[in-house]
């Protein structure tokens, strides 16, 4: 179920229930006003009209992205670019803590280290996580998905770091 579930909310899938909503709708308007209805020439026009619509995805697929993260689709290019400019707000986990950290090279006695601060608001990094979430839900793309998996693992470690004390870590940077 889950296969065919991210089939139908990918974007080529779109157009497609995009011409099926068309053609239905224009069949229940012609039916009320007891007009004919000519199936050909309706499937036809639909037909070149989803073909010009697969040729303008396929158009903006190719073009390069801004990011190795984007989406032909604007909004959804859009939404990526703000998590990831709000990604320093939200921290990064490191391997060898739990928690949201960032990271801010110093050096100690000539060697080079990292010092991992514990983000300041755990609480404000969790709304703004289930807000992107929100949105990301109502994107209903199956790209979103990845996204969200990973907003709510920054929700766990910001959990974790209102229920524990989380303190500043020096880490040796590796050669």
């Amino acid at each position: 179920m889950t296969i065919v579930k991210n089939i139908l909310r990918t974007p080529l899938f779109i157009i497609i229930k995009m011409a099926a909503v068309y053609i239905v709708g224009k069949y229940c308007i012609f039916a009320f006003n007891d007009k004919p209805f000519i199936w050909s020439d309706e499937l036809t026009l639909t037909g070149w009209w989803t073909f010009i619509l697969y040729l303008i995805y396929v158009i903006a697929a190719v073009i390069p992205p801004d990011g190795m993260d984007s989406s032909p689709l604007f909004i959804h290019a859009e939404v990526i670019k703000t998590i990831n400019k709000k990604r320093f707000d939200f921290g990064d986990k490191i391997k060898e803590a739990r928690g949201l950290y960032h990271s801010i090279p110093k050096f100690i006695d000539d060697v080079f280290y990292y010092e991992h601060k514990p983000i300041s608001n755990p609480l404000e990094v969790i709304q703004k996580a289930e807000a992107f979430i929100l949105v990301l839900n109502a994107l209903n793309t199956g790209s979103a998905d990845q996204l969200i998996a990973k907003l709510e693992h920054i929700i766990e470690e910001a959990e974790y770091m209102l229920e524990n004390d989380c303190t500043t870590l020096i880490i040796k940077a590796s050669a």
